[in-house]
């Protein structure tokens, strides 16, 4: 799993201030999963923004069940909600006569929410509107098993276990690519803001974000970001010697 670390505080308004870069800390971060009323979490996975969990969470449930939705919360430790992400039985299953049990993955999930610092934005977190902002992703994933006993009253139906961990590359291959994107002009900004420095930021998860990518934008010797051949130029040896992802915030 992939996760944006934690802004730092008071220490990340001093280091940007001094070094224009935003001071940041690996979370403690836990996984729930709510179905049909029921909820079960992982363990809690100390300062990592990759954590490892290897753990499954079971639902013991009358089939078919009445709900069709899994919800899916990430958190720290702190019950800070990171995100939050829906599976629909639905459309992950087949209900013709040859058709199959909701089943799904193993497969990442994107996770997206709220711009961190914007107020009044928590309910993209919680999935009340679609996120604006990468929130980090997840790897998941989901079958269903039918049990010919039925089970008691009373007895627990939502177990968590460990389970093996899963072969490096059953995803698939990783590939570098580049895009290129050239902001040509902007219009209706907030009047407010005229005459001030005004910068895009360019992104694919979190490669390209202030915050959590950690790159450097390609600017030229006045300080300024040009889109002139020698910058292009530039920016394929960037993508060449770095083999990441390349970063431009463009000044206005």
């Amino acid at each position: 799993m992939d996760l944006p670390n934690k802004i730092a505080g008071a220490v990340s308004s001093v280091k940007r201030v001094v070094t224009g870069k935003v001071a940041t800390d690996p979370i403690d971060s836990y996984v729930q999963v709510s179905f049909a009323g029921q909820h079960g979490k992982t363990r809690v996975r100390k300062s990592s923004s990759t954590p490892v969990w290897n753990e499954q969470i079971v639902f013991v449930e009358m089939f078919p069940p009445l709900v069709r939705t899994i919800r899916v919360h990430v958190h720290d430790e702190a019950d800070n909600l990171i995100a939050t992400t829906f599976l629909d039985l639905s459309y992950l299953s087949d209900h013709s006569i040859s058709g199959f049990m909701p089943t799904f993955g193993p497969a990442y999930i994107n996770l997206y929410g709220t711009i961190r610092g914007v107020p009044g934005a928590d309910p993209l977190n919680f999935g009340l509107g679609e996120g604006v902002a990468y929130r980090g992703r997840i790897l998941l994933s989901l079958r269903v098993e039918l049990e010919e006993h039925i089970p008691r009253k009373g007895v627990k139906n939502v177990h968590v276990k460990s389970c093996l961990p899963l072969p490096d590359k059953i995803c698939g291959r990783k590939e570098q690519f580049f895009l290129f994107c050239a902001i040509l002009s902007a219009d209706t900004i907030n009047k407010t803001l005229a005459g001030k420095p005004i910068s895009f930021e360019l992104s694919i998860g979190n490669d390209g974000s202030v915050t959590d990518g950690g790159t450097k934008p390609i600017t030229s010797a006045s300080g300024t970001s040009t889109a002139d051949s020698d910058d292009l130029e530039s920016i394929n040896e960037t993508v060449m010697t770095e083999g990441s992802c390349w970063h431009s915030r463009t000044q206005a």
